[in-house]
């Protein structure tokens, strides 16, 4: 007898393909036949199909419900039900967090307005600002095969359609494997989720056999019928899902079709800013990203897969601008303001003054961080901590080291053992080491075994299946019955050594007998390669991974057997709560300055150095900024990121004294909860703030601005790029809506714009002399020649902004000292000199 479930559907987007694709994942570990009703329109769902259930166009508060009917029917209902009450809705939220950052804070720059420029206005879509020439693409890629004759017979067709099908099945899988950007890797599970669906497939099918006609035919006609399911829905979210179902539906076409397909590729002959109607995620994988300057969309969801995977590349991009294409010709000079969501064509020379500015202050952020990265790690007092990346393949080598990675803290090997049906021999093995260690110049690789199980399954390893397959069998614990496989992968790594300084670590170890066991297998290793006369290094260093808490509680043990750890973070998190720390009903399990995990963290690291062992920490707590003080205070020797996060952390780290850090961590691991440690490191970041409001870098004698819109923009650069304040534009937008008020030229050739917002971090006072005058809609109506602003943070009381400001025009209406401010010609004796009269 069936089971049911009633309810009414909790999320404010509807059902879309994220939550589809949940409920999906969730109903298919049952056996159970699972149906889904939406009560409000009468359609039902296979609840084991994804566009299934988002053909149901369910929507925010619709009255649903679950079916289930057969064996462990009550258990997948209790798994949906607490999937539809608990996860899904705090899944959304984090879904929709970043597009909420993304489009909450955009705005029109005033310049445009005073220019009268003309401009198109879409939504921010990838942050950023370009200047280049349009690419207008518009071929009507609209792949229509409805009418291909069929040629085959319907056993035939079919037959056609399932190779097509597999074949672009292996294709996605290769290119997920390739690739390594997550947000690309994401969608392609997406195309492979819709490429299995079976309401899809089984409508190609039921076409072919009820009709007779062709698989090309059966596939475009389930792509229109999906599509218009689709477009009829009222979620955004929805619609921007029919251009995957037709991206994969192309793909498809074109393997059933041949060279009778039609072109698809876009080809971009030049550096262009590309605008199209709509782009789908194989179409942006296809394009020359080295070409590629920006996006302008007309149609595309912010949250479609193409412009998730821009924004992943840092491509500056806009989309809702509907008829751009007709607005735009190919060959136009625009300016392309990703994150505000502008398109300006044609733009005027102040408008163009305007955005170079913008560009350049970009520019000088992004070189001080370039310029941090290539110094060595080391803390301001000098203290050395290695800063190294995580790498899967060679060919991140060299973007490791223009982020400025010290060495090579994680190189990932289980990727070569991925969708092939055999191992890696010995001899390709050793030529891709070898390459690493040659590429590598001297730097230290630390090269991890096969990290295989769990997330990891391996198609010619026959792993058994297990209810939690990460408590089961993983990393270091399969080695025995794989034996020779790990033994191919040693012999290479000692082999391609002798080329450079590889290091071997073992991951998942928890106990010491395991690594004896590999010890005794290196030993073994070491014996063959000597006595068949190979060149190798014997002494390559062997270190291990600390993810389980027992391996953290008994360093001691295994300091006799290894010359090396590295912390994995993400697991050693999980582990030691029992909670995946991506669950969405635990989101206060597994932070990682939580008291507890510190306290592990500070056990295993003193365990480690009072045996003289080197130990390092890999895992996204390396490449958090705000962690690096307490990672540095605990005593790390190394830390291992992702590359493109090291500039960062390296700029950071110059900025911090090891004996405060040592503090900081000592006073962490001693509080009771991590709301305290959260409450101390801000303090620690508020304990660096200069206590002067103005400093030689809050001064610019000589400036080149020419307008009021110039100087509120220069002002705010300036205190953004000295930390006083989170976003310039913020800032510049604030001092605009006072100057909206009354305009805050005081009259003596002199303005003081102010602005007192939640977007300062701390007071400041900034100076910019003019090198020519010009108006500011001043009380005397002269022209202004000097500019001093003054910020304070929206928790400062209004009576403090009062007397400051009070203060300031108080000197600045003092002729004696408005002449000394004409002559000086140093900044730091402007600073000195205001920071003076401030204090009188």
């Amino acid at each position: 007898m069936a089971v049911e479930y009633g309810f009414a559907f909790p999320l404010p987007q509807g059902l879309h393909a994220r939550p589809a694709s949940l409920i999906q994942e969730t109903a298919a570990r049952f056996p159970a036949k699972v149906s889904w009703d939406n009560l409000r329109n009468g359609n039902s769902a296979d609840a084991k199909s994804v566009l299934s259930l988002i053909g149901t166009d369910t929507q925010h508060d619709d009255p649903c419900r679950i079916r289930a009917e057969g064996a462990a029917e009550r258990d997948v209902l209790r798994a949906l039900r607490h999937l539809i009450e608990a996860e899904l809705p705090e899944r959304e939220k984090e879904a929709d967090a970043g597009l909420a950052a993304m489009s909450g804070k955009a705005g029109i720059p005033r310049i445009l307005l005073l220019e009268k420029a003309l401009f198109f206005q879409g939504l921010p879509a990838g942050r950023g600002i370009i200047r280049g020439r349009v690419t207008v693409h518009d071929p009507g890629l609209e792949m229509n095969a409805e009418e291909t004759p069929p040629g085959l017979s319907p056993a035939e067709e079919k037959s056609a359609y399932f190779e097509a099908a597999a074949s672009l099945e292996n294709e996605m899988r290769r290119r997920r494997e390739e690739t390594q950007e997550k947000t690309e890797r994401t969608v392609l599970d997406a195309h492979l989720s819709l490429l299995r669906d079976p309401a899809f497939s089984a409508k190609v099918t039921a076409l072919i056999a009820a009709e007779g006609i062709s698989a090309a035919a059966a596939v475009s006609r389930t792509c229109r019928i999906f599509g218009d399911m689709l477009q009829a829905s009222r979620s955004r979210y929805l619609r921007e899902r029919m251009a995957d179902i037709r991206d994969v539906s192309r793909q498809l076409l074109v393997r059933l079709l041949g060279t009778s397909a039609p072109e698809t590729r876009i080809r971009l002959g030049a550096p262009a800013i590309l605008v199209a109607e709509d782009l789908s995620p194989s179409e942006f994988l296809a394009l020359d990203k080295s070409l590629l300057l920006g996006l302008g969309l007309e149609t595309a969801g912010v949250t479609s897969h193409a412009l998730i995977m821009g924004r992943a590349r840092g491509i500056p991009a806009i989309t809702g601008c509907p008829g751009l294409r007709e607005k735009l010709r190919s060959g136009e000079e625009v300016i392309l303001d990703g994150s505000r969501g502008l398109i300006i064509p044609a733009p005027a020379p102040a408008v163009g003054r305007y955005y170079e500015r913008e560009m350049e202050a970009d520019k000088k952020r992004t070189a001080a961080r370039r310029k941090s990265s290539i110094l060595p790690g080391r803390t301001a007092d000098g203290r050395a901590v290695e800063i190294a990346a995580n790498i899967g393949h060679p060919e991140e080598l060299q973007a490791a080291w223009n982020d400025g990675a010290e060495g090579v803290g994680l190189f990932r090997t289980e990727w070569l053992l991925m969708d092939r049906p055999s191992p890696p021999a010995e001899e390709e093995q050793w030529a891709l080491y070898a390459r690493l260690a040659a590429e590598a110049k001297g730097r230290p690789v630390i090269v991890r075994t096969f990290d295989i199980g769990g997330d990891k399954p391996i198609s010619f390893l026959p792993l058994p299946p297990e209810s939690n397959p990460f408590l089961g069998f993983r990393g270091i614990r399969v080695y025995e019955r794989f034996a020779g496989l790990v033994r191919s992968q040693l012999r290479a790594i000692m082999r391609a050594a002798v080329g450079g300084p590889l290091k071997i670590m073992f991951p998942m170890v928890s106990m010491p007998e395991e690594i004896l066991g590999m010890k005794e297998l290196l030993g073994q290793v070491r014996e063959e390669l000597a006595a068949a006369a190979v060149p190798h290094r014997p002494d390559v260093p062997v270190g291990m991974m600390v993810e389980v808490p027992s391996a953290a509680l008994q360093i001691d043990r295994f300091s006799e057997h290894v010359d090396f750890f590295s912390v994995g973070s993400n697991d050693l998190l999980q582990y030691l709560f029992a909670a995946d720390r991506g669950h969405p009903s635990l989101p206060g399990f597994g932070r990682p300055h939580h008291p507890a995990f510190l306290r592990l963290l500070k056990t295993t690291v003193e365990a480690a150095h009072a045996h003289g062992k080197w130990i390092g920490l890999c895992g996204e707590a390396a490449a958090s900024p705000r962690m690096l003080p307490l990672l540095v205070g605990l005593g790390f020797d190394e830390l291992s990121m992702t590359s493109s996060a090291i500039p960062e952390i390296k700029s950071r780290l110059r900025g911090l004294e090891s004996a405060a850090c040592r503090e900081l961590a000592e006073a962490a691991v001693g509080l009771p909860v991590g709301r305290d440690v959260e409450d101390l490191l801000d303090a620690f970041e508020r304990r660096g703030e200069s206590g002067a409001l103005i400093t030689p870098e809050l001064v610019r004698i000589g400036s080149d601005s020419r307008s009021k819109a110039e100087a509120l923009q220069e002002l705010a650069v300036m205190m953004e790029a000295a930390g006083r304040v989170g976003s310039r534009d913020e800032i510049e937008a604030a001092l605009w809506r006072r100057e909206d008020n009354f305009s805050t030229g005081i009259g003596f050739g002199v303005a003081i714009p102010h602005c007192q917002t939640a977007a300062v971090r701390s007071a400041g006072v900034g100076f910019v002399r003019f090198a020519v005058p010009f108006g500011w809609d001043a009380a005397d109506g002269e022209a202004v020649e000097m500019a001093m602003m003054l910020v304070l943070p929206a928790a400062e009381s209004n009576r403090d902004h009062l007397k400051l400001l009070a203060r300031l025009s108080r000197r600045l209406v003092d002729e004696e000292f408005r002449a000394e401010l004409r002559a000086i010609a140093d900044e730091t004796e402007a600073a000195e000199l205001i920071s003076s009269a401030l204090a009188e």
